[in-house]
């Protein structure tokens, strides 16, 4: 922002000067009263002058940062005139689009004619999320900072990098991995098939049978191992529901971290699955595979969180996306109406997970 004490300052100087040379007549203040009137005029001249034929650009890192790590950020600034700039200040702001945090670095520049300036900003990275970065706010001014005024330049590209958290490889039950690698199917209850979201029938092991139709609780129950006889496929899906109604820095940063985490381990053990949350929509993505998952990642990272957005199965239930889900898994913060959780559950099995209970 431009600063008008040392405008102020000049100007009462000024005037103290002018009545104390006119009172006293004295040589010596009519010597420091022409010095401010030529300062003044060199300085308004100066910044008509400056500000012409200038460029910037920002450079920020080509990979992707962790949580906690000092990141340098380089904006750089090109004078083509063939006057030089005294002093130059630009904003660089950053603002997190995940939880809203922003910050404003003011960079200084002083530039020879048709020579090139770089300045280093060196930053911490204390929460996850993508962080844009912004120069703004150009403005020249005089070396005292008396004469300033914003300039119009050629604007310089808004750019921007994710600071991504650890994937922490979560543990997952055996009879979990089992409901979620198979008994997201679709069923049909009175055919017999390959899908053991729903049992038609149960009966004992024989030699050549999936080992993951175990029936572990029965199993445990009866002399032998005992087989879900499955109902038939229609679909096979698991979708996992990020709700994102959170304020604190630190809980935005659990919680983001859980939700990748868990996508990643399904994505390690082979488990194709869903992912989706409140942002403008209903938001959903697919995770197959890497490419999958790292594209996700970055969505992730710069959808908003919110304590006023919609609850995310009300976005999902009142959006378009299929309800073909066999389980789905509900990462909360709070404790979500049982009459929404029930709804839900019309559709598939229910698991509610909150991090820092839920490993």
């Amino acid at each position: 922002m431009l600063k008008y004490k040392e405008r102020i300052a000049y100007f009462v100087l000024l005037a103290v000067c002018l009545i104390l040379f006119l009172f006293f007549g004295n040589k010596f203040i009519g010597i420091i009263l022409l010095a401010l009137l030529l300062y003044g005029l060199v300085g308004v001249i100066s910044l008509f002058l400056m500000g012409k034929g200038i460029e910037t650009e920002i450079i920020v890192p080509d990979v992707d940062v962790k949580r906690g790590t000092e990141t340098k950020l380089v904006l750089s600034l090109v004078n083509n005139s063939l006057f030089p700039i005294l002093k130059l200040a630009i904003d660089l702001k950053l603002e997190n689009l995940l939880n809203g945090e922003s910050e404003t670095i003011e960079t200084g520049f002083s530039v020879l004619p048709k020579s090139r300036d770089t300045k280093e900003i060196v930053i911490e990275n204390p929460h996850l999320g993508m962080v844009k970065v912004s120069a703004l706010n150009p403005r020249v001014s005089d070396f005292l900072d008396v004469f300033s005024r914003y300039i119009e330049i050629e604007k310089a590209e808004t750019k921007g990098f994710a600071v991504i958290p650890e994937y922490d490889e979560l543990s997952i039950a055996p009879e979990d991995f089992d409901r979620y690698d198979m008994e997201s199917y679709r069923f049909a209850d009175n055919v017999v098939g390959a899908d053991t979201s729903e049992t038609v029938s149960i009966r004992e092991y024989d030699s050549g049978d999936d080992v993951r139709r175990i029936h572990w609780k029965l199993s445990a129950k009866s002399d032998s191992p005992m087989i879900r006889e499955p109902g038939f496929p229609v679909d096979n899906r698991l979708l996992i529901l990020v709700d994102k109604r959170i304020k604190d820095f630190d809980r935005i940063d659990d919680y983001t971290q859980y939700a990748v985490s868990l996508s990643y381990t399904l994505m390690n053990k082979g488990i194709a699955h869903l992912i989706g949350w409140e942002d403008q929509g209903f938001q959903l993505h697919r995770i197959m595979d890497e490419a999958n998952f790292y594209l996700m990642l970055n969505m992730l990272l710069q959808a908003p969180s919110n304590p006023g957005n919609m609850d995310v199965v009300t976005s999902f239930l009142s959006s378009n996306a299929d309800r073909n889900i066999g389980n789905f898994l509900l990462i909360v913060e709070e404790d979500v109406d049982n009459e929404i959780i029930n709804r839900l559950s019309e559709y598939g099995y229910v698991d509610i997970l909150t991090p820092g209970k839920n490993k």
